[in-house]
């Protein structure tokens, strides 16, 4: 799990936003977590990689994931702040 962490840390770190969702997802892999909605006439959808392993449980939760925002399929925020602000 730390190793997957740490690439996860690392390919977010390169993230840009604009991104396309199909770019991050082939770049990212499978998420942990993934949500969709629609916001003022926008499809919004946030996608949620481990990157902070706080419980040995071996269950992954949220708060143990930075989550990914894209609004009409691009990337446009991701972290904590930002998915609170939603």
């Amino acid at each position: 799990m730390e190793k997957e962490q740490r690439i996860n840390k690392q390919k977010i770190a390169d993230l840009k936003v604009g991104a396309t969702y199909s770019n991050v997802r082939e770049l990212m892999g499978t998420p942990e977590f993934n949500e969709a909605f629609k916001s003022e006439g926008k499809e919004v959808q946030v996608i949620f990689y481990r990157t902070n392993h706080q419980h040995s449980d071996g269950e992954t939760t949220k708060d143990e994931c930075t989550p990914l925002i894209f609004v009409d399929g691009l990337l446009t925020s991701w972290g904590q702040k930002a998915y609170h602000k939603l």
